[in-house]
């Protein structure tokens, strides 16, 4: 539906145009066809608005002089063929990828240095050439393969690509092979291009018998729920729903709690317009129980967080929602239903929420995250607006409410000083008491503006987080605090987005050719990926991602520090991806 909305505003404008321009179509012109249709010149060159249109020719790199770009596309076609070919294994040079006289080119190198061997989990960490022909993993079940090109060099007669590679295949025993590599590859330049030479930079074997066992089906024995909802994906509901409305379905949340004191822990999540979120009630079988309905949540509102804590202080987990430009408050009464306490209105668009005794006072204030304004006609707008892009201070608040008992909530965010680089397209906050002085400190992760670190005291907050160190530009995400290297300081792991053409596009010398050295920086960083902050003990953080091996994660969303397998270290979860739609050639 948004394509034919976007085609006919397209063709009303066109219209317009010509009625106002008056063009004259001669006779004699030759009409061009494409695809079998023809279509007058005339016709073609107002096919868009003028502004549309200079954008929409520029998709194709060699217009405007990005010839590295032509080349990535063109070495894209080709590691896509060498993906099969390391997958399936046969000789690699009949596959047309290799040149026929190549340098030393080894895939497969040797694995030598074993980083970890416990509980059927071992990753090998090798390096150099070894084999020509064999395939990554031997008889591989569901294989994929997938290539990131980072960077692109044209040196005379030849290129020089960076390249993160991933691969996964599951075994007959049920383990899982996964392999995480970096290459330089060298290529000719003909057409197509050829690799001659290939450097292995890092290359990690990773062999687990698979610790996690999905229990979904087993849990959500419900089958009418299963079979009316949850049997079909994102991409199905998408299509029933009438994105003219302004009905959005990203960034919903989910809360996880003891609602009934039985000792088993509850689900609530979050879902799209039009589809109710729900209660599930944990049984002592492992299975989930629907209350939605019964306990009044069921809402159809787009809601993107949601939170069970004891807001009144009687011992039970009440529910915190946001909704929109609302924060709803369900009291949990102890008989299965949740009455709502208060509705608080907002001037943004809300997106995450916690909780915190900030002026430890005994009860439980909340803090909830804007990020477009309320006005905002659609939540898609919002990408037109953030100025300057990579820097923007022109988003919707976030708020400090404090709890003044009897679900009386009072926004304290000027008075404390949160009301300070407030207004930065925030997504999420974490609260962490990283100085060590006894109050909880707050950090802010912001889409497109630089994050805050609004250090803590005694109840006045100060922004702290550029002479902190983790300013952090770039599309923050999430962000979560842990000790990372068991020095008994709180550090800091922020989940941002990687983009593999955005780190190309950015090193060339064409982009942005004006900038200052700061700026360019500043859009390099906002494609790079994650940030894991050390806590160095004197109010200062260093940024060891790239060393730590924890900088690439993707389109990250989430994160977490978990010890996952209780060996005393704290490792690292994010969530990733985006939606998109269906892909029929992208086969590896």
């Amino acid at each position: 539906m948004m394509k034919r909305l976007s085609l006919l505003f397209l063709a009303l404008v066109s219209c317009s145009e010509k009625k106002e321009a008056g063009p004259v179509i001669e006779k004699d012109v030759d009409p061009v066809v494409v695809d079998d249709l023809a279509i007058l010149p005339v016709a073609e060159a107002q096919s868009y608005d003028k502004a549309l249109h200079e954008i929409v020719v520029r998709e194709d790199p060699t217009l405007d002089g990005w010839d590295s770009e032509a080349f990535a596309e063109a070495a894209m076609k080709q590691f896509k063929i060498l993906g099969k070919t390391l997958i399936a294994g046969p000789p690699l040079l009949t596959s047309g990828v290799i040149a026929p006289s190549p340098n030393e080119v080894g895939i497969v190198p040797d694995l030598d240095r074993k980083i970890y061997d416990q509980e059927g989990l071992s990753i090998i960490s090798g390096g150099g050439p070894a084999s020509l022909t064999a395939p990554f993993f031997t008889d591989p079940i569901d294989p994929w393969i997938k290539f990131k090109i980072v960077d692109v060099e044209l040196k005379g007669k030849m290129a020089v690509t960076d390249i993160l590679v991933q691969a996964s295949g599951k075994k007959s025993e049920g383990s899982i092979q996964q392999v995480n590599a970096k290459w330089q590859v060298f290529w000719t330049l003909k057409s197509p291009p050829q690799i001659f030479e290939i450097r292995i930079i890092e290359h990690d074997f990773i062999d687990s018998n698979g610790s996690f066992t999905d229990c979904t089906a087993e849990a959500l024995t419900d089958r009418k729920l299963i079979d009316s909802q949850f049997v079909y994906g994102r991409e199905h509901w998408f299509s029933q729903t009438e994105n003219a409305l302004g009905v959005e379905g990203r960034g919903n949340g989910i809360a996880i709690g003891d609602v009934n004191n039985d000792g088993l822990e509850d689900l609530y999540f979050c879902q799209s317009a039009g589809l109710p979120n729900r209660l599930l009630l944990r049984q002592p079988d492992g299975s989930l129980r629907d209350l939605s309905a019964a306990a009044g949540v069921d809402w159809l509102d787009t809601t993107r967080a949601a939170l069970f804590v004891d807001l009144d202080n009687d011992g039970d987990q009440d529910l915190a929602l946001t909704m929109g430009t609302r924060l709803v408050l369900h009291e949990n009464v102890g008989n299965g239903t949740f009455p709502i306490r208060a509705v608080l209105a907002s001037k943004s668009v809300l997106f995450s929420l916690n909780a915190i005794d900030f002026d430890r006072d005994g009860d439980l204030d909340l803090f909830t995250c804007g990020y477009s304004g309320a006005g905002q006609i659609s939540p898609a707008d919002v990408f037109a607006s953030p100025m300057p892009y990579h820097d923007a201070n022109n988003g919707a608040p976030n708020a400090l409410l404090a709890n003044d008992g009897r679900w009386g909530f009072r926004d304290v965010t000027a008075e404390t000083g949160l009301g300070v680089h407030n207004l930065r397209f925030s997504l999420a906050s974490v609260w962490e008491d990283y100085d060590n002085d006894g109050d909880q400190d707050l950090y802010v992760a912001n889409d497109f503006g630089r994050n805050n670190l609004y250090r803590n005291d005694d109840g006045k907050f100060t922004d702290v987080a550029a002479e902190a160190g983790v300013e952090d530009i770039g599309p923050g995400m999430s962000a979560s605090w842990g000790d990372a290297n068991n020095d008994g300081l709180s550090d800091l792991y922020v989940s941002n987005m990687f983009s593999s053409a955005g780190s190309r596009i950015t090193r060339q010398k064409q982009f942005q050719s004006g900038l200052d050295s700061e700026s360019l920086a500043s859009f390099q960083r906002h494609a790079r990926g994650n940030s894991l902050f050390i806590n160095q003990g004197d109010g200062t953080f260093i940024d060891v991602a790239e060393s730590s091996g924890t900088v690439m994660g993707r389109w990250a969303w989430g994160s977490l520090f978990v010890d996952l397998n209780n060996d005393g270290w704290k490792d690292l979860y994010v969530t990733n991806g985006f939606v998109t739609a269906e892909k029929p050639d992208d086969d590896l």
